[in-house]
């Protein structure tokens, strides 16, 4: 999975793709002009969402019996004059394709700035049980009510899961990750940051064997099968209950709280 998630992080990159031909620096930003955007598609044949965006919040949120999926937000420019975020907001589009099972949500804008800055939000609503790989290079990334298999992946930024049940993979280079999920039986969830915190809120009556590790910070635990002697610690190895999953949590720079609801 983490594999999959660097790849998709690398192809985004490659196909962030360079529009304008004649942009010309700019010097100070001042002005700034931007757009809505809605689009509605049917679900039928699909069952999986992967989106590549650059900067800008991005949420996702899962729908009890749906047969569409809907996808908003705004795009914009920030630049020199308001004419010239105005002209450089069309070099700036979201690409929406589809392939076997499969939709794909882009932000295309051009590689080179030249000084001026691009921002996008999304609002996104899918299917519940659809499974989602999300990649975000700065801003946060909000997961509700997803049903299936969650992959989310933010170079700068903060990753929020609310309502999360299945398998899970959460990756942050430089922020933190706050998690409400359940934790199905036979599943594998994986939470892990390089430079931040991870908050990890499952149920007491959670099934699994609990695996978590900092080199720079502390694992502190509440409301869950823990014996305090054990804690605060920097290693922890844990069974709940019949341990029949498997949650991994591993930070770099940052602490680990572990909290049962």
């Amino acid at each position: 999975m983490k594999q999959l998630i660097i790849i998709l992080l690398a192809a985004f990159l490659t196909f962030s793709c360079n529009i304008s031909d004649n942009i010309y620096n700019v010097d100070h930003i001042q002005a700034s002009a931007e757009s809505d955007f809605t689009y509605t598609l049917s679900s039928m044949g699909k069952n999986r969402l992967v989106l590549y965006a650059v900067n800008g919040p991005v949420v996702v949120t899962g729908i009890n019996e749906t047969d569409s999926v809907r996808i908003s937000g705004t795009k914009r420019v920030e630049s020199e004059s308001k004419a010239d975020a105005l002209h450089y907001l069309d070099d700036m589009y979201i690409d929406i394709s589809e392939e076997d099972q499969s939709l794909y949500v882009q932000t295309r804008q051009p590689d080179d700035s030249q000084g001026r800055s691009y921002f996008s939000s999304y609002q996104i609503q899918i299917p519940e049980n659809w499974s989602t790989a999300l990649v975000l290079v700065n801003g946060s990334i909000h997961a509700n009510t997803l049903h299936a298999h969650t992959q989310a992946r933010i170079v700068n930024g903060d990753i929020y899961l609310d309502e999360i049940y299945g398998g899970l993979n959460a990756t942050v280079t430089n922020g933190s990750i706050n998690a409400n999920v359940n934790v199905p039986e036979y599943c594998e969830q994986n939470f892990k940051t390089e430079n931040g915190s991870i908050s990890l809120t499952i149920p007491q009556s959670t099934s699994a064997w609990l695996y978590a590790s900092v080199n720079n910070g502390m694992i502190q635990a509440s409301g869950l099968t823990i014996d305090p002697n054990k804690l605060p610690t920097r290693a922890l190895q844990e069974q709940l209950g019949d341990g029949k999953s498997t949650i991994t949590l591993s930070s770099t720079n940052g602490n680990i709280n572990l909290v049962g609801r």
